[in-house]
C-alpha cells in the first residue's frame, strides 16, 4: 500500500488518469481515425457512462506492482493481474459516476488541504512531499486524481452506507461479554471468495458453487492459498493473496465465527455460504493480546491572562508577575484565580482543572506541567492562549481498560458493519451498472465476455 495514502487500508486502490488527459484521449479518440486511434490508446472497458482506456490501466497495473513488491507480496500471473486492476478501476469509476449524480463534489482547496495534511504526516512541507512522490516513481498530478477519487469515494460511502449504521449500548455490552468468553484471541485469516451477484438466478449460483468447490479440493490437494486467491478470488484483498488480517475472535465476520475459532494454524475450513456468494477460509496464524491499559493523570489549576482591549500584551506580562509575586506572598491561589483568570472553564473553581490527561493540554502547558514537581508554583509562562502560571496539585495513575474497552468494541462493531454493509452496497451498484469489457478472452463478473 502507498505510504502516502489518506487511509490505513482503502476498500480498493484509485488508479484513474489526470482529467486533462482523458479529455484529450477522448477527443483523438473522436476525430482520428480508427487504427491511429487504436494505435494512441484504446478503450478496454466500459463502465456505466464513462471508459476505461488502456494508458489508465498499465499505469494502474504499474502501481499494483511497485506496491506489492515493496510489501514482498508474490506477484501474480499477467493476465490475473490485469483482470483484478481492470475491475477496481470499474468499482471506482462507477461510484465517481454514483457520487456526481447525487451532488457530491471536490474542490481543488480539497485536495490541497488533504495533500498539506498528508506531507506533515510524513513530517514534509509540500515541496518536499512533491519530491518524495517523485522519487518513488509516482506522477503528482495522477496522484491528485487518485486523491481526488478517494475523496469523492469516501464522501459518498459516508453518506450512503456509514450514516447508516447505528451501534448501541446493548450491542456493546454483548460484544465484550463475547470478547471475554473469547480470552484475547486474535485470528489472522486468508480468504477466497466465490462471488454470487444479487438477483442471480439458480442456475449462475449452481455454476458459482462448483467453482468454489474445486478450489476447495485443489486447496486440499496442496495448491498455494495466496496464488489461488490472487487468481481466483473475487474479494477486494485478491491480489494480497486474500488476507484479511488480523481480526479479534469477537469481531470475526459472522461468516466465520462459527468455524474459525475451532480451526489450527495452517487448517483450511470448509466451504461456506453468505449472500456475497461462497467462502473458503484459512487460518494463517494465531495470536493471544489483551493487557491492562492504565493513564497517567494530573490534578493541576492555573491562572491564564490573555490580552484584550483593555490590557495590552505589555501590562498583561506585567499583571502575570505581579499575581505570581502575590502567591508567592501567600494570597490564596483560587482566590486570585477567580478575580483575574481569563479562563471561563477554570476561574469559578480557583483556576481548578480536575483530573486529566496531559495529553489533553495544548504542547506549551503540558510540557511545563509534567515539568512541575507537586504542590510546586510554576513562574510565569506564555502558551498558546496567554500567559499562565500554574500548580500541579497530584498525579495518580489510573486504570482505563474499561473505557477504552468499550470505545474500541464500539469503534469495532461500526467498522464491521459499514464494512459489511460497504460491500452489499458495492455488489448493488455493480450488478445494476452496464460494463463491458473491451479486452478479447476476457469475463466480467456478471459472466459476460467484452470483445
Amino acid at each position: 500500500m502507498n505510504k502516502y495514502t489518506t487511509t490505513q487500508r482503502p476498500p480498493m486502490s484509485r488508479f484513474l488518469a489526470a482529467a486533462a488527459g482523458l479529455l484529450c484521449g477522448l477527443f483523438l479518440l473522436s476525430t482520428a481515425p480508427a487504427a491511429f486511434a487504436e494505435s494512441l490508446d484504446r478503450i478496454v472497458a466500459v463502465a456505466g457512462e464513462d471508459i476505461i482506456l488502456a494508458s489508465e490501466l498499465e499505469s494502474a497495473e504499474k502501481e499494483i506492482l511497485r506496491q506489492l513488491r515493496s510489501q514482498g507480496a508474490p506477484i501474480p500471473p499477467q493476465d490475473d493481474l490485469q483482470r483484478r486492476v481492470l475491475e477496481r478501476l470499474i468499482l471506482t469509476r462507477l461510484q465517481t459516476q454514483r457520487a456526481k449524480t447525487t451532488g457530491i463534489t471536490v474542490g481543488d482547496e480539497d485536495i490541497n488541504h488533504a495533500l498539506e495534511t498528508l506531507a506533515q504526516r510524513n513530517n514534509m512541507d509540500l515541496p518536499t512531499f512533491r519530491e518524495a512522490l517523485a522519487n518513488e516513481g509516482i506522477d503528482y498530478n495522477f496522484y491528485r486524481q487518485q486523491l481526488r477519487d478517494e475523496i469523492l469515494i469516501n464522501r459518498l460511502r459516508q453518506r450512503e452506507v456509514d450514516s447508516r449504521v447505528t451501534v448501541t449500548d446493548r450491542d456493546v455490552d454483548l460484544l465484550l461479554q463475547a470478547e471475554a468468553k473469547d480470552s484475547g484471541r486474535e485470528y489472522r485469516i486468508l480468504q477466497i471468495l466465490v462471488a454470487v451477484p444479487p438477483n442471480v438466478d439458480p442456475d449462475a449460483r449452481q455454476t458459482a458453487r462448483k467453482k468454489a468447490e474445486r478450489l476447495l479440493g485443489e486447496l486440499q490437494e496442496g495448491a498455494d492459498f495466496a496464488q489461488m486467491a490472487q487468481k481466483e478470488s473475487d474479494g477486494q484483498q485478491a491480489l494480497e493473496g486474500g488476507d484479511l488480517g488480523w481480526i479479534e475472535g469477537h469481531l470475526l465476520p459472522t461468516i466465520f465465527a462459527d468455524t474459525v475459532p475451532g480451526m489450527k494454524k495452517g487448517d483450511i475450513g470448509p466451504l461456506l455460504t453468505s449472500d456475497s456468494g461462497f467462502h473458503i477460509v484459512k487460518l494463517e496464524d494465531t495470536r493471544t493480546s489483551g493487557k491492562r491499559l492504565v493513564e497517567k493523570e494530573v490534578h493541576a489549576r492555573h491562572i491564564l491572562l490573555r490580552p484584550n482591549e483593555i490590557r495590552d500584551a505589555e501590562a498583561t506580562a506585567a499583571l502575570i508577575q505581579d499575581i505570581y509575586r502575590q502567591i508567592q506572598d501567600g494570597t490564596d491561589f483560587a482566590e486570585l484565580a477567580r478575580e483575574h483568570s481569563d479562563d471561563p472553564g477554570s476561574a469559578s473553581e480557583g483556576g481548578d482543572l480536575g483530573w486529566q490527561s496531559p495529553e489533553g493540554f495544548e504542547p506549551n502547558f503540558r510540557e511545563k506541567i509534567e515539568s512541575l514537581e507537586k504542590q510546586v508554583v510554576s513562574e510565569p509562562f506564555q502558551g498558546m492562549f496567554g500567559w499562565h502560571v500554574a500548580q500541579v496539585l497530584d498525579r495518580r495513575e489510573r486504570d482505563i481498560t474499561n473505557e477504552q474497552l468499550r470505545a474500541r468494541a464500539r469503534n469495532h462493531l461500526r467498522q464491521r458493519r459499514t464494512s459489511e454493509e460497504y460491500d452489499r452496497w458495492l455488489r448493488r451498484l455493480r450488478g445494476d451498472a452496464y460494463v463491458e469489457y473491451r479486452i478479447p478472452g476476457m469475463e466480467d463478473s456478471n459472466g459476460s465476455e467484452g470483445g
